[in-house]
């Protein structure tokens, strides 16, 4: 074999050839050899490992992106809150089916929507103003709006919206994220009316001692005067009108107690009937000339335990809203008879009085209907109405055990049923018995403690109506000297809060030197705060005001009854009732 030489570069390789022959010497052909080639196919064969273990790792990556999409796709399309993806526009191009049920649509009814479309008019400018901040701006906004859905009631959002980047030349997109957040927000706002309510409880508790000492006066007086004159005076029928005047306020300053304590009250059998009756010259008075009033009163109708004043607080607020229903005039009808409201079922006929007060006004859109007993919701001009009547109305309603209804439709009127339980209607001869008996009086010794002297001088005066011997004090050291005095003194009558000693430690202070004293102690303050100190123990007795002579015989005289002899293991040395 032979090697010709082969000096030419190639490539940085040198190459050589080398004869080929036969086994008899003959050249058959050549072979061609190149040093470095050799070099540069193992190059090649790693740089091809290197890329097949490159596009391995590209799969894994690109499988693993994958899998992470579907698992977001599955996670937007699974939960609760809607999900968009708009143009910048506001555009609807995606909707997962959480944001279609929440709009009661289908993709397709919101593919190619503007969600401008959807968004309530007044919250339109926020929405403008969302979008313009993404526009240019960052790249997170964040809004609560109201959304029209295709059918079915408007609600609130609270919207995210976030501005995604696209390929340089493209347009980017915006992906929304929706939680209603309807009911969130009711319960926000019943907890702020809540909190309106108790700051207006604490308020009215704060003046009620005051004003209950003034209508304590001018009842008190107003019942003298009457007892004074001769039945046939002229004067009386004023007088009389200061009287009722003054339990009208009184009323009404325990039904505000009532709505913001939501305390049962005074409450005894009563006709349903008898009270509409009773009340028609009042509200011919409320509802004015352009309005009739008509009755329509059923036979029979047997009675409820309420307080009076409670009902007539009821009526008198839904008599004035029927009365603004109907602007120009029309007529207001109450009606009473035994029917059952519709959840009990018609069996239940028997066991309820249904109080219907029906207005021919304009009637109520269902928007208003739904929110008709909320607290401070009005339809009323600001200054017009306060937006409490109808939640005190249902607040009292269902502490008697009863159930209010609403039937009303635009242009054809509103009737709103008060179905209240029956009780026997025995009780209510006993009642009038009670209210017709003679005054309980007595010849006991009172001592009456009061720091306010005209109350202390106008209870004085009914002590003394009643045949008690009547001693006073304006305070509490005062108290202690009179009974210091050894003038046998049978009950102290003492207020609760006044300067210097209360009334919890006169009591206390007086049943060290006597055990067994009785004491009744009197306020115009709620039950509720006098005992927010602890010091209003189970079994005490308090009278409250304003109170009449008729209640304070009532109480002085059940006090004065009780056996002396004190229970055994009584923790106080002093009878409080």
């Amino acid at each position: 074999m032979t090697n010709l030489a082969f000096d030419q570069q190639h490539d940085r390789a040198a190459a050589w050839l080398r004869e080929l022959q036969d086994t008899e010497g003959t050249p058959t052909g050549a072979l061609q050899a190149a040093q470095g080639l050799v070099d540069t196919m193992g190059t090649l064969r790693d740089a091809y490992a290197a890329l097949a273990e490159a596009h391995e790792a590209l799969r894994g990556e690109w499988e693993s992106a994958e899998r992470q999409r579907i698992g977001c796709c599955a996670l937007l399309e699974a939960m609760p809150d809607g999900y968009l993806v708009t143009g910048l526009d506001g555009v609807i191009h995606e909707a997962n089916a959480a944001a279609a049920e929440m709009l009661s649509a289908t993709r397709e009814d919101l593919t190619g929507r503007s969600l401008g479309d959807l968004v309530a008019k007044e919250c339109l400018p926020g929405y403008a103003n969302l979008l313009a901040s993404l526009d240019d701006g960052p790249s997170l906004g964040r809004d609560t709006f109201t959304l029209l859905p295709l059918s079915g009631s408007p609600f609130t959002v609270s919207a995210v919206a976030v501005r995604i980047e696209a390929a340089e030349g493209a347009e980017g997109d915006l992906r929304w994220a929706l939680r209603d957040i309807t009911e969130r927000q009711a319960l926000e706002d019943q907890l702020r009316d809540a909190q309106r309510l108790e700051a207006i409880g604490r308020l009215t508790g704060g003046i009620a001692h005051e004003f209950n000492n003034l209508l304590m006066i001018i009842n008190g007086e107003a019942q003298f005067m009457l007892e004074a004159v001769e039945p046939e005076a002229s004067i009386r029928t004023d007088i009389e009108e200061i009287r009722q005047a003054g339990l009208r306020a009184t009323e009404l300053t325990s039904q505000l107690l009532a709505f913001t304590r939501r305390q049962n009250g005074g409450r005894q059998p009563l006709n349903l009937n008898d009270v509409v009756e009773n009340m028609a010259r009042i509200l011919r008075r409320i509802i004015g000339e352009d309005v009739s009033l008509r009755l329509a009163l059923g036979d029979d109708i047997g009675v409820v335990r309420a307080d009076a004043s409670h009902i007539r607080q009821m009526i008198i607020n839904l008599a004035i809203n029927a009365r603004d229903a109907m602007p120009h005039g029309g007529t207001l009808t109450l009606s009473t008879a035994n029917e059952s409201p519709h959840s009990a079922g018609a069996e239940a006929a028997d066991r309820y009085v249904r109080l219907a007060i029906t207005d021919t006004g304009r009637g109520m859109p269902p928007e208003v209907r739904a929110r008709l007993f909320e607290p401070f919701f009005t339809t009323k001009a600001i200054g017009e109405g306060t937006g409490l009547g109808l939640t005190m109305v249902q607040g009292l309603v269902r502490e008697l055990g009863g159930v209010i209804e609403v039937d009303s439709e635009e242009g054809q009127g509103t009737t709103i049923s008060l179905y209240l339980p029956l009780v026997r209607a025995a009780t209510v001869a006993d009642a009038a018995a009670e209210q017709v008996a003679d005054l309980p009086g007595g010849d006991e010794t009172v001592l009456v403690v009061e720091d306010d002297a005209h109350v202390r001088r106008m209870t004085v005066r009914m002590l003394k109506r009643l045949g008690y011997r009547v001693l006073e004090a304006e305070s509490g050291e005062r108290a202690m000297d009179v009974f210091g005095e050894g003038q046998g003194i049978d009950l102290v009558l003492t207020d609760v809060v006044m300067p210097g000693a209360s009334g919890w430690e006169l009591a206390e202070e007086l049943g060290r030197i006597q055990p067994g004293l009785r004491i009744l102690f009197m306020s115009g303050y709620p039950r509720e705060k006098l005992g927010e100190g602890g010091a209003l123990r189970e079994g005490i007795h308090l009278v409250a005001k304003p109170f009449t002579i008729r209640q304070l015989a009532s109480q002085v005289r059940e006090v004065l009854d009780e056996p002396r002899a004190l229970e055994a293991g009584r923790d106080s040395p002093v009878r409080c009732f």
